[in-house]
């Protein structure tokens, strides 16, 4: 229990220092806003 336990440990270690070398990429995001596309009824409130 105990070696697996170490095992654990080491790979976990091993791995977190891995992944700091490791160049890292930004993504963005977009979006459309699609809700105002779609309304056809009319509001008394807005200028649609």
């Amino acid at each position: 229990m105990k070696r697996i336990l170490m095992l654990s440990l080491a790979t976990c270690c091993y791995l977190l220092l891995a992944a700091q070398t490791l160049p890292s990429t930004r993504y963005g995001v977009a979006f459309y806003n699609l809700e105002n596309l779609f309304d056809t009824l009319h509001d008394a409130g807005k200028n649609d």
